[in-house]
């Protein structure tokens, strides 16, 4: 996403890792602030304290903070220490258990001292991945989007649910490539809406349950270690 013209992640590496910069989202909507982490306990407190929130943000953070425990200590008991300590952040987030899981897989079998590089590789290499999925998922909806708007020929109506939500993944919004790509295939989204709390995400589902709303499409992509849910009617 662009922040007043430039190009913004909502995490990236500095100094090859050496430090973090997030966004820190507990004072969005009303001060646009980066921080930095330069220590993995820096890591714990942003994913604790919903610095980072989201699903697939929360797992890019896990994984790059691994990376600040090996900066600190590469050795087996201090990263397996500083590991648990990470992924016991946020118990209820999937994707951070898998990205701290997945760090330790690629780290363990290796020397201490070849850690570091493998980590910041992986890092990076996971950062990527959620941004390229997200943009397959922008790609899937615009495309079913656009078979909805030639069937309806009115406006397509599109409700989000869980990681809709720009700064809750990491680069490229999976919604808003949606809507981008609409707008530049000359089609149109009636209305999307953001459902984030639990008493929403049951209210949606006793309507869709009592028939109040009958979707077209309830679109959750397989294969995602986390939850994206979108209809479309």
């Amino acid at each position: 996403m662009k922040v007043n013209g430039i190009p913004t992640r909502t995490i990236r590496a500095l100094d090859n890792g050496s430090a973090i910069e997030i966004i820190d989202q507990t004072l969005l909507p009303y001060r646009f602030e980066k921080r930095i982490l330069s220590d993995w306990r820096d890591g714990v407190e942003a994913i604790e304290t919903m610095r980072v929130r989201g699903a697939p943000l929360i797992g890019i953070a896990g994984a790059w903070s691994v990376v600040l425990a090996v900066k600190e200590n590469p050795e087996n008991g201090p990263l397996l220490a500083a590991a648990e300590r990470i992924q016991c952040a946020r118990p209820t987030a999937v994707n951070l258990v898998w990205a701290v899981q997945k760090m330790l897989t690629a780290l363990l079998p290796r020397e201490p001292s070849q850690r570091f590089d493998t980590a910041v590789k992986l890092a990076a290499q996971l950062t990527q991945e959620d941004v390229d999925t997200c943009r397959a998922i922008g790609d899937m909806g615009c495309s079913l989007i656009a078979e909805r708007y030639q069937a309806l020929r009115r406006p397509v109506n599109i409700l989000t649910h869980c990681n809709g939500w720009p700064p809750l993944i990491t680069a490229l919004r999976w919604r808003r490539s949606m809507l981008h790509l609409s707008a530049v295939r000359r089609f149109t989204c009636g209305w999307m809406k953001l459902v984030r709390a639990i008493r929403d995400s049951l209210r949606l589902g006793s309507c869709v349950s009592r028939g109040c709303l009958t979707p077209s499409l309830l679109i959750m992509p397989a294969g995602s270690s986390c939850k994206r849910v979108m209809l479309i009617w």
